[in-house]
């Protein structure tokens, strides 16, 4: 849920920025609210990612992604904030494809966890892991 909120958030900032742009002021007090709505979001991000570390033990990738995704937001925020569109516009494009990539990863994972009824697997490794069999 958050990174599907995190996605959609990303997305309406890009949308209404780019409304902005074309000389629409009243704008810009959205892409300030969807800027804290999506700084929200990326936390909760953070914390669902080391939950399901703690419980996988092999996803350590996706906290990785979600501390990048956070300090990108911060960057971004002060980039935002002291007007420095130079970083601020090309760092909101790689913030989208990391939360394009923890939606994947979300999505993707959800279906290799389901395993048919009254199998537990030999290896006893988490899904996703890349240590499962075959």
């Amino acid at each position: 849920m958050a990174t599907t909120l995190g996605l959609v958030t990303t997305l309406a900032l890009a949308a209404v920025a780019g409304l902005f742009t074309t000389g629409d002021i009243e704008m810009l007090r959205w892409h300030s609210t969807y800027a804290t709505v999506l700084a929200g979001a990326v936390l909760v991000q953070l914390l669902l990612s080391v939950l399901m570390w703690r419980v996988s033990r092999g996803l350590w990738r996706l906290i990785l992604v979600a501390l990048l995704v956070v300090v990108m937001t911060v960057v971004q925020t002060a980039a935002g904030d002291s007007r420095t569109l130079s970083v601020h516009m090309p760092l909101g494009m790689a913030i989208c494809a990391a939360e394009a990539l923890l939606m994947y990863w979300a999505y993707g994972l959800r279906a290799s966890w389901r395993t048919p009824a009254g199998t537990t697997g030999e290896s006893g490794d988490a899904p996703g892991t890349g240590k499962e069999e075959a």
